[in-house]
């Protein structure tokens, strides 16, 4: 457990964050307040309603998973029958932080959606409002948090990393590090003699390894890597990707072919088979289908065979 302002601090450090139930009507709906608050204190703040394509002028999602480059951290201001759906694309998505607004207005809290949440490793805010908190408060919000405490909670349930296996935790930090691209830190994970498996080749050590990937995030610098699902056995593990990105570098062909950049936004699903030793991988075996990352980059017509 956490208290709330240990958790809202948290929450409020993530930079990138989906606000769903932005209404076109807005008034004085606390979605929109919430949108409008993180957008002029600095934050990438992304607008999701399933009903709209603009809302306070900007781009408005359908969902989480069309927002590109997928976001850190979700506000739910939609009622709280429509959390629990929101709450699990969160989970699909490897989404941390989550928080249920609940202020002066209605509640977006469903008791069924924060259960899902923490059985499911993200940390929920079930109550309150993020205007209340650090940053993105102001005078009235923060008189609201102490008038409207019952609506607020003074204690966070924190997800607990050692709770996991490590296995789980290696690809975790792993994933953490890659999506920021730290790929000096991601090599720290890796054994002196790991080997990893690729369509384009058989890459052997830290320095080859890192080269390799360092063309994917050239390629793709805004690259987002997610997991869909783990399973693991002994000291091998296997998991389900998909890697989502915007091509604006040069891409690299198997036959070492270097394409201009295309602009293009690609999203592969693939899998990789794992075997760690000592807690540092020491094989790393990817499966994707490269034809399809090539056809949405428009290089060959959808649906080629390999």
């Amino acid at each position: 457990m956490q208290s709330i302002d240990e958790a809202a601090s948290e929450f409020l450090a993530k930079r990138r964050v989906a606000v769903t139930g932005v209404s076109r009507t807005p008034k004085s709906h606390g979605s929109n307040v919430v949108y409008q608050r993180l957008r002029d204190r600095g934050y990438e703040v992304f607008a999701v309603n399933p009903n709209a394509k603009e809302v306070e002028g900007d781009r408005c999602y359908h969902d989480l998973n069309s927002i590109p480059g997928g976001v850190d951290s979700v506000v739910i201001g939609t009622r709280p029958e429509r959390a629990e759906a929101t709450m699990q694309e969160c989970a699909e998505l490897g989404i941390k932080h989550v928080w249920m607004h609940h202020g002066a207005g209605g509640s977006s809290v469903s008791d069924t959606a924060t259960a899902y949440g923490r059985e499911h490793g993200i940390t929920v805010i079930d109550g309150g409002c993020p205007c209340m908190f650090g940053p993105t408060s102001d005078f009235g919000h923060r008189v609201m948090r102490h008038v409207l405490a019952g609506r607020v909670p003074k204690q966070v349930w924190k997800r607990e990393e050692k709770a996991m296996g490590a296995n789980r935790q290696l690809l975790e930090r792993y994933v953490e590090l890659y999506n920021e691209g730290d790929l000096d830190a991601c090599m720290d994970l890796y054994a002196e003699d790991a080997v990893q498996l690729m369509h384009d080749g058989i890459f052997e050590g830290r320095s080859e390894i890192q080269e390799r990937l360092a063309r994917d995030l050239t390629a793709f610098p805004d690259a987002t890597y997610t997991v869909a699902s783990f399973v693991e056995q002994g000291d091998s593990f296997a998991d389900e990707w998909t890697f989502t990105g915007t091509n604006n570098g040069p891409f690299r062909l198997p036959d070492g072919t270097e394409v201009p950049s295309t602009g293009k936004r690609i999203e592969i699903r693939g899998m990789e088979l794992v075997q760690v030793r000592d807690g540092k991988i020491v094989v790393d075996n990817l499966y994707y289908d490269f034809m399809a990352a090539v056809a949405q980059l428009g290089l060959v017509p959808e649906g080629a065979a390999a």
